[in-house]
């Protein structure tokens, strides 16, 4: 699918893990963005983009993976430079 909301940074998609509102997406950079479910369910852009975004500064890799435990309450990312 097409994401109708850049990322608008620059930023490539590296890695995307589904949770119960949306999905999270690993871009370049450590930088990781919020997508949820509109309430319209509009089936050319059921997802907004939350404007909040997560990034470690210290963090020069891309994403490679992200896993998101169980309760949803930490997500893990790999790093592709360990």
């Amino acid at each position: 699918s097409i994401l109708s909301c850049s990322l608008y940074d620059g930023l490539g998609i590296e890695c995307l893990v589904p949770y119960s509102k949306g999905f999270i997406v690993g871009a370049s950079n450590g930088v990781v963005y919020l997508f949820d479910k509109k309430n319209d369910m509009d089936p050319k852009n059921p997802f907004i983009r939350q404007d909040k975004k997560i990034q470690n500064r210290d963090i020069r890799g891309r994403i490679s993976s992200l896993i998101l435990t169980a309760g949803e309450e930490n997500l893990i990312m790999g790093l592709n430079n360990g």
